[in-house]
C-alpha cells in the first residue's frame, strides 16, 4: 500500500513534469528518485534520506487475502492478536 497520496506529498518537493500513469511510477517512487537524485548530486550518495516524509516513518502496510486454508497457514507467523 502506499505510504501517502498525491494531495499528501511534501510541498518542497518537485511536482512531477509529466503525469505518474504515463511513468508508471506512483507519487512515493517519484520523490525517492527525487532524494536519490539529490543526494548524489550533493556528493553523498550513500546518505539518501528516506524519510523526509512522516508516513515514511510508519510501519509499512500490506494487504494479503487468506483465501484458502494454505494461505491462511502461511500468515500464520505474522498474525497478530489484539
Amino acid at each position: 500500500m502506499q505510504p501517502y497520496s498525491e494531495e499528501k506529498a511534501r510541498p518542497e518537493l518537485p511536482k512531477p513534469q509529466f503525469p505518474l500513469h504515463e511513468l508508471g511510477v506512483r507519487r512515493r517512487q517519484h520523490d525517492s528518485w527525487l532524494k536519490i537524485n539529490e543526494a548524489a548530486l550533493n556528493g553523498i550518495p550513500d546518505q539518501v534520506a528516506y524519510d523526509w516524509h512522516p508516513a515514511l516513518r510508519k510501519p509499512a502496510l500490506g494487504r494479503h487475502g487468506a483465501t484458502s486454508p494454505g494461505l491462511l497457514g502461511w500468515m500464520k507467523p505474522v498474525h497478530v492478536r489484539s
